[in-house]
């Protein structure tokens, strides 16, 4: 079984009607392939082995490690999109808009702090098993990329919240909330957000 994470910018205008509003990357990586490892697949083999098109236009890389992938995914996230519902705004204003900005960073900065302290609970595990240190996680420069890249996107917690729906906080900042209880890290931001968008949680 394979797992897949993208950064594609979507937005759903209408049933069946889907826009294309910002270039991703998107990343693949085996799901028993939980830590590390050196199987490495090229372009061509990844589309070859998930059955693609050769000429699929879109970034696909593969990924041994796509676990921790998907958790920056959740990271990052847990910034654009609640950010965006709160403050009613596609995701590029999260960067335009000196306010917004201000709480992006701030945001970024309290959760960095949490996967950090994962990160080195992974790490640790990773070493003893021979494995090599990952590359730095950088939450605020890698949620800016994605805000950039899909600066006109309608983030999903926005639409769901415009349309009254659900919001998807158990799976976002709920969860890594209760991470960072675990770890013993404050996150007031985090809690705030929560709590105000709670009514339609």
């Amino acid at each position: 079984m394979f797992i897949a994470v993208s950064s594609e910018g979507a937005l759903l205008e209408a049933p069946l009607s889907v826009l294309h509003t910002g270039r991703g990357s998107t990343a693949i990586g085996e799901h028993t392939q939980a830590t590390g490892g050196s199987t490495t697949l090229d372009r061509a083999e990844l589309f070859k082995a998930l059955g693609f098109p050769a000429q699929l236009n879109i970034d696909c890389t593969h990924n041994s490690n796509i676990h921790r992938a998907v958790l920056q995914k959740v990271f990052i996230n847990c910034v654009i999109n609640p950010l965006t519902a709160m403050f009613n705004c596609r995701n590029g204003e999260l960067l335009s808009n000196a306010r917004y900005h201000a709480s992006f960073v701030a945001l970024c900065a309290e959760l960095q702090a949490v996967y950090n302290a994962l990160e080195r609970e992974s790490n640790s595990a990773a070493a003893a098993a021979g494995e090599p240190a990952p590359k730095a996680f950088e939450l605020a420069q890698r949620a800016a990329k994605v805000a950039r890249a899909t600066a006109a996107n309608q983030s999903s917690m926005l639409s769901d919240w415009l349309a009254g729906r659900r919001l998807e906080l158990d799976s976002l900042n709920c969860h890594i909330g209760e991470a960072a209880r675990e770890l013993g890290i404050a996150c007031p931001l985090n809690t705030g957000i929560i709590e105000q968008l709670q009514p339609k949680r």
